[in-house]
């Protein structure tokens, strides 16, 4: 378990960061495919790659998912060579395909001694790569992420806004080709990323994220948050995949926020 370890790490700054994925269920570690249709929400989920909240309905879509948070001051020498990424967006939680849509902030410590926090906006239609954004990004700023979708052009606007130096991006795209953007989940999430041969990165040390002001939107207009009678909520735990030590955790959803807490690397 050590030598696979220091082996995500040595990948992790020599390889592509690639946050992003779907979510990847406790037990199956290394698969980039979430788990089949028959593996219905519960009311708290393990995951490998996953901290926050995930809203479902069955047989319904969602139009919109809105969180504003502050990038985290990371911990690098606790925890060298690590990568986060925090974001919003759709699909991806449970059941195929294995689309997501969504945007948000990556949170790395890297450079030669992995000691050097690096701090970037992107947005990213699974499964295509991310793109990373130009705007400036830094630890304490105040930042809104935000997806939605337009059934009249069939296209989602992923708009990341950082609220202290007021530079933002939007862009509008549609599905990965052969893939249907089902919308079935909207959720909040704190995610360990990937690099591009697909190994799970160690998370970075970003003490705690906080997300509020949440806001998400049914397909048919039902507007409300994470906790709605409108739809289910799940909590997702993240446990390492190597160590199955629970690594990040939230906490209860009250007045429409909650903050995921790291709680170890792998």
């Amino acid at each position: 378990a050590a030598g696979r370890a220091a082996a995500a790490r040595t990948a992790g700054r020599t390889a592509q960061v690639v946050p992003g994925h779907p979510m990847i269920p406790l037990g199956a570690p290394g698969q980039r495919r979430a788990a089949g249709a028959g593996s219905g929400p519960a009311a708290t989920v393990r995951s490998v790659n996953w901290s926050g909240y995930a809203a479902t309905r069955s047989g319904k879509s969602f139009s919109l998912v809105r969180a504003t948070f502050f990038v985290p001051y990371l911990n690098c020498a606790v925890a060298a060579d690590t990568y986060s990424a925090h974001w919003v967006g759709f699909d991806g939680f449970y059941g195929k395909p294995d689309s997501v849509e969504q945007d948000g902030i990556e949170a790395d410590c890297v450079g030669a001694a992995g000691q050097t926090a690096r701090y970037r906006a992107w947005y990213e239609m699974f499964p295509n790569p991310e793109t990373v954004s130009s705007i400036k990004v830094n630890s304490g700023d105040s930042i809104t992420a935000s997806v939605s979708y337009s059934s009249a052009t069939r296209k989602f606007r992923l708009t990341v806004t950082d609220n202290t130096n007021r530079r933002h991006f939007t862009v509008a795209k549609g599905c990965a080709a052969h893939i249907t953007c089902p919308r079935t989940s909207a959720q909040v999430i704190s995610e360990a990323p990937a690099n591009s041969q697909g190994q799970l990165l160690p998370m970075a040390d970003y003490g705690a994220v906080a997300f509020a002001s949440i806001a998400i939107t049914g397909g048919a207009g039902q507007r409300g948050s994470l906790v709605s009678r409108r739809w289910r909520t799940t909590k997702i735990v993240q446990y390492g995949d190597v160590s199955r030590k629970r690594i990040a955790q939230p906490t209860a959803i009250h007045a429409g926020s909650f903050a995921n807490y790291w709680l170890g690397p792998i």
